[in-house]
């Protein structure tokens, strides 16, 4: 290495676990990594940008304990995308503080943003190491993503408890949305909560599969039909044949910092769907961020990933490793969680789609 400071940065959407992967980060920096300085980054790529960093070096053992049970991202977070100049910007300002290492832990962006890094004057410079960090599950090169388990349990166990709900009333539709703008992980994770009293949800929509309308109503016609009610679970994300979102606001005022349209209420539209063309009484489900950021229902597997993860990157820099990912291997029943280093080149080459083995329906 180079420099003698340690930097880290959390990017995109917070998961329930990144500030334990944080945790773990500081703590074997602290106890093991023999850096002068421990940096993080304030807002993500934008505090890089600005040179926004705070020295973390000092922070207690009660306070990064604390960091395992706190929800939203710690040291802030962005969706910001530099330009050109920007990126030049970055790269001085990392000289300028002495990084020697460079940590960021989040989905494909900022595995995208490594991997630029990367490939600018620092390499060979700065030891630059990614860390997956997104309940989307969609990153390359891992068995799993620290964050998707927490969040898939929310996802599971709320729709379970919704369809026990309309089961007694009965309702009788309830369309129910889960995140994920690209991949259908979560939505996917709905279906963990059938059992032998509650057979929903009925459907199960992700973005991987091509969306039908007309399809959607009939399969709610034949539920309520046949039972009575109707569970439906969609990804915010579901498009159609062509490969559109099937709903997206018009408001320019809801994009995010990197241009795209705020995603969502894609439930809500097709509640209105639902009303006008079957005349049922429908209502949407939309919890939205609550599963990022429920405590409650953090996984102790998943906590112990994200830590692991952490913990290795640092290990990574130290051993003068650079332009790679920790990944997970798949987790045998019994042991510890075991990791793999894997190019960032093959990380960013495309996400990961949910298996061809589940379907749309």
């Amino acid at each position: 290495m180079s420099g003698d400071s340690l930097l880290v940065m959390q990017g995109g959407g917070p998961t329930p676990v990144i500030n334990a992967c944080l945790g773990a980060v500081i703590k074997e920096a602290q106890n093991r990594g023999g850096f002068r300085r421990i940096l993080g980054v304030r807002d993500g790529t934008a505090g890089l940008v600005r040179r926004d960093f705070i020295d973390l070096s000092q922070l207690s053992g009660e306070t990064i304990g604390l960091l395992g049970i706190t929800p939203g991202a710690f040291l802030g977070s962005s969706r910001y995308r530099p330009t050109h100049e920007e990126w030049m910007q970055i790269e001085e300002g990392l000289g300028a503080n002495h990084v020697g290492g460079l940590i960021l832990m989040g989905g494909n962006g900022t595995m995208r943003a490594a991997h630029r890094l990367c490939q600018s004057a620092l390499s060979g410079k700065i030891q630059i190491v990614g860390v997956p960090a997104t309940v989307d599950n969609d990153v390359m090169g891992t068995d799993r993503c620290p964050g998707y388990a927490s969040a898939a349990r929310f996802v599971a166990q709320s729709v379970g408890e919704v369809a026990m709900d309309v089961q007694s009333l009965p309702l009788p539709v309830t369309i129910f949305e889960t995140m994920g703008r690209d991949s259908g992980w979560l939505a996917g994770a709905a279906w963990l909560a059938r059992h032998e009293v509650n057979p929903a949800p009925h459907q199960v929509y992700l973005p991987e599969f091509p969306f039908d309308l007309g399809d959607f109503l009939g399969s709610i016609r034949r539920s309520v039909d046949e039972q009575g009610w109707a569970m439906a679970v969609v990804s915010e994300g579901i498009r159609d044949r062509n490969g559109d979102f099937i709903y997206r606001t018009g408001d320019p005022s809801q994009k995010d910092q990197g241009g795209q349209q705020l995603p969502g209420d894609v439930a809500c539209f097709l509640a209105g769907k639902v009303t006008g063309a079957l005349l049922f009484r429908c209502r949407s489900e939309k919890p939205g961020l609550c599963g990022r950021t429920s405590m409650s229902h953090v996984s102790s597997v998943d906590r112990r990933d994200a830590e692991v993860v952490g913990r290795d990157a640092v290990r990574s820099i130290r051993r003068d490793e650079s332009g790679c990912m920790i990944g997970l291997e798949p987790l045998t029943p019994g042991e510890a969680p075991k990791t793999v280093s894997v190019p960032l080149e093959v990380v960013v080459e495309k996400e990961r789609p949910v298996p061809e083995a589940w379907t749309g329906t």
